[in-house]
């Protein structure tokens, strides 16, 4: 990850500030560039994850991956519902989790791919480096925004823009609210996985 002759304090100074500033914070104290493939794929999974709720900073935020993943846990051990700190989950607040998860990742996917079209002769790990940094407004880069045409960047900035406001927000503008039915259909059951 860092150069070999850091001695291990600065490697554990520099490891701990990464894992902070890809909240959002999108300082540096190490050029991301020379950091190694398994390196910045840790840090986009902290960026796409982000900070906390009711703060500035960009991402699906922290709680609304703990909900899924604890959701994903239950799932797995069986369990009805959700318990954190003596307290029960909402089924809504579950659902709206996983719909989070889901629009952040479908528009990381596009705009991801949509770079890789864009810049063929880039590094796929630095486009998706690029769009996750954008997408969780966090101001990190490797060295490559300067170097992508104008469609990337146009590109880049709109999945920052999505990002502020939120992947899940953005869908949600396009449709108006349905009207509530008066009825109910059965239930069916559907085979899934």
């Amino acid at each position: 990850m860092f150069y070999p002759n850091m001695s291990f304090g600065e490697k554990m100074y520099h490891s701990l500030f990464f894992s902070v500033s890809a909240r959002t914070a999108g300082f540096n104290t190490f050029p991301t560039e020379l950091l190694s493939g398994a390196s910045a794929m840790f840090l986009i999974v902290l960026m796409w994850i982000g900070a906390s709720p009711a703060s500035t900073g960009g991402g699906i935020k922290t709680t609304t991956f703990a909900v899924a993943f604890m959701a994903f846990i239950n799932i797995i051990r069986g369990k009805e519902r959700i318990e954190l700190f003596h307290r029960q989950v909402s089924q809504d607040d579950i659902k709206r989790s996983f719909m989070i998860i889901f629009a952040s990742l479908l528009v990381l996917g596009i705009g991801s791919s949509t770079l890789m079209i864009i810049e063929p002769n880039k590094n796929p790990i630095d486009l998706i480096f690029e769009a996750t940094s954008a997408l969780g407004t966090v101001g990190l880069s490797r060295n490559l925004t300067y170097y992508i045409g104008t469609g990337g960047k146009v590109v880049l900035i709109l999945l920052m823009y999505i990002g502020r406001i939120g992947a899940l927000n953005f869908f949600l503008s396009f449709f108006t609210p349905p009207r509530e039915s008066k009825y109910s259909l059965p239930k069916a059951n559907i085979l899934i996985g």
